[in-house]
Order: C-alpha cells, then sequence, then structure tokens
C-alpha cells in the first residue's frame, strides 16, 4: 500500500526526497516501487510484496515445539546442571540435542518464545 500511496502523494507534486524521508526509506526505495508500479499488468500484485521463501529453518516445526518446550521448563528436566536457561547453556543444549548452532541473539529470541508461551 506504501508504493500506491507514494506514487498518489509523487503524482499530487511532492517530491521523491519528502516522500522517502515521510516513509523512512532510501530515495532509490521510492524509485524501485515507482518501476514496479510503472512495470505492473496487474496493480494489486504491484502493490504486494513478493513472497519471499527466505532460509530454510534449521529445526524441523516438531523440533522446534520441542525444543520450545524443555526450554519453558527447567534445565535440570532437559539435564542440563543449572537452575535456570542462560544463552550459553541453552545453545549448548540446542546444539548437543538437536545438531543446530544458533547465534547468541537467535537463542534469545527461542528463550523468549519458550517463557512466553510460543505466542
Amino acid at each position: 500500500m506504501l508504493r500506491l500511496l507514494a506514487a498518489i502523494l509523487y503524482k499530487s507534486g511532492q517530491s521523491v526526497q519528502d516522500i522517502a524521508a515521510w516513509f523512512d526509506v532510501r530515495e532509490a526505495t521510492v524509485y524501485a516501487w515507482f518501476d514496479r508500479l510503472e512495470d505492473a499488468d496487474d496493480l494489486g500484485a504491484a502493490a504486494r510484496d513478493r513472497s519471499r521463501s527466505g532460509r530454510p529453518p534449521k529445526l524441523s516445526p516438531s523440533d522446534r515445539e520441542v525444543a520450545r518446550r524443555q526450554l519453558a521448563g527447567p534445565p535440570t528436566a532437559a539435564g542440563v546442571d543449572a537452575t535456570e536457561w542462560g544463552v550459553d547453556q541453552a545453545r549448548q543444549y540446542l546444539s548437543e540435542e538437536f545438531g543446530v548452532d544458533y547465534s547468541p541473539r537467535h537463542v534469545r529470541r527461542l528463550l523468549a518464545e519458550a517463557e512466553s508461551g510460543g505466542q
């Protein structure tokens, strides 16, 4: 929708610089939006982002759920000698149990997800 709004603003006389500042994007992004709208056969499709496959997850959905449940409980239930989960303990557990290596930042996300019950 931002693409369409940017085009409407541009057609009404606003500068690309102003539009980029309002939407907090680079000017090159605004020009790319215009190119995409201009080349589009279907305006609705041009207004939406294309699907992106991204990197496949390291854990299968079932393994992720098992890991989430383990990280939600006490470490001792997973065979880890600690009173509470820390990033280092969780990283080591995930590596040993599932054979995956996650960055500390991602492990923090997994711990937060486990703490919130997976929501």
